[in-house]
C-alpha cells in the first residue's frame, strides 16, 4: 500500500517597502501632505492597505490604488492634504497591509510636523580670497518659530568636516592660521525637534604668501650647540641667520623644508664670544 502525503505551503506575509513621509521625516507646518505606502506580497496579491484604520482596496480606483514600475502596489492617501496639523507635533501613522489570504503586516510610522529652522551664512562671502596664514571669521544667523522653543546648535563645516559648534548666539567662530588652498564652507542649524537645515556651500581661496611666518622653538642645553626647531613647507628652502646687534646678519646655513618640523643646529662651537645672539629664518633666495 502506498501512502501519500501533502505539505501545505506557508503563506508569506506582505512586505511594506516604503512610506512617504517615512519614519523620522519632517513635514512642514501646517502638515498638508499626501501619505503614500508601497507594498507587495511575495506569494500573492495585496488585498487592502489601511492607514490609521482607514481601509483602501483596489476598487477605490487609480486615484488611490496604483502599481509602480517595480510591480509594487502603491496607496496614495490624500486625506491629509487639507492640513490637519497647524502646530509642531510628533505624529504616528498606523499602516496595515493585508494580502489575499488574510495575513497582515503592520508598521507604525512616526514623523514630525515642524516649523523648519532658518539659517544664513553671513561670513565669509562666496568667492572671497585671503592670504595665508589667514584668519577667517565664520558667522551665521539662525532662528526658529517662537512656538518651537530654542535652537540646539549651529555647526560650521569646512570641506565636509566639522570645524566648530556654537550652542548659543552669536553664532561665530574665528578660524585662525588657515593656509593656502580651496575651502568649501557650510553652516547647519538644528532645532529642538532635531531637524537640521544646511546653508548652500560657499567657496573661499587662501593664497600662498610670499612672506612665510614661522614659529621658532629653541632647543639648547649647557655646553651643546644651539638648535632651532620650526615647521616647514615641503619644497621650500630656508636660510638660517644670526646676529648680535639685529643689524648685521650672518648666514649660518640652509635647510630644505619637508612639510613638517625641521631642526637646524648652529654649526659653530657651543661657546662663542658674544653677549647676545639673535636668530632668524627666511626663505632662501
Amino acid at each position: 500500500m502506498l501512502l501519500g502525503s501533502s505539505v501545505l505551503a506557508q503563506n508569506l506575509p506582505p512586505v511594506i517597502v516604503s512610506t512617504s513621509p517615512a519614519a523620522g521625516d519632517f513635514v512642514p507646518v501646517p502638515g498638508k501632505f499626501t501619505f503614500t505606502v508601497a507594498a507587495y506580497d511575495p506569494d500573492g496579491e495585496i488585498k487592502s492597505i489601511s492607514v490609521n484604520r482607514g481601509k483602501f482596496v483596489k476598487a477605490h480606483g487609480p486615484t488611490y490604488w496604483t502599481e509602480n514600475d517595480d510591480g509594487h502596489t502603491v496607496l496614495t492617501d490624500t486625506r491629509w492634504k487639507s492640513g490637519y496639523y497647524p502646530n509642531t507635533t510628533i505624529t504616528k501613522f498606523m499602516v496595515d497591509v493585508e494580502d489575499d489570504q488574510g495575513k497582515v503586516t503592520s508598521q507604525d510610522i512616526i514623523f514630525t510636523i515642524n516649523h523648519a529652522p532658518m539659517i544664513e551664512l553671513t561670513s565669509p562671502v562666496n568667492g572671497m580670497e585671503f592670504v595665508e596664514p589667514a584668519t577667517v571669521t565664520l558667522a551665521a544667523t539662525a532662528s526658529d518659530n517662537t512656538t518651537d522653543g530654542v535652537l540646539r546648535n549651529v555647526k560650521f563645516f569646512v570641506n565636509g568636516s566639522l570645524l566648530h559648534t556654537s550652542k548659543k548666539a552669536p553664532y561665530e567662530f574665528i578660524w585662525e592660521r588657515v593656509y593656502d588652498g580651496e575651502y568649501e564652507i557650510t553652516a547647519a542649524v538644528t532645532d529642538l525637534q532635531k531637524q537640521t537645515v544646511e546653508t548652500v556651500p560657499i567657496k573661499i581661496s587662501v593664497l600662498q604668501s610670499e612672506i612665510e611666518l614661522l614659529n621658532l622653538y629653541f632647543l639648547n642645553e649647557t655646553g651643546s650647540n644651539f638648535t632651532i626647531l620650526f615647521n616647514s613647507r615641503e619644497g621650500n628652502s630656508y636660510e638660517v641667520q644670526t646676529s648680535n646687534d639685529l643689524q648685521n646678519w650672518i648666514k649660518l646655513g640652509e635647510i630644505q623644508g619637508t612639510g613638517s618640523s625641521v631642526k637646524f643646529t648652529d654649526p659653530r662651537l657651543p661657546v662663542v664670544p658674544f653677549d647676545w645672539n639673535y636668530f632668524r629664518v627666511k626663505m632662501a633666495e
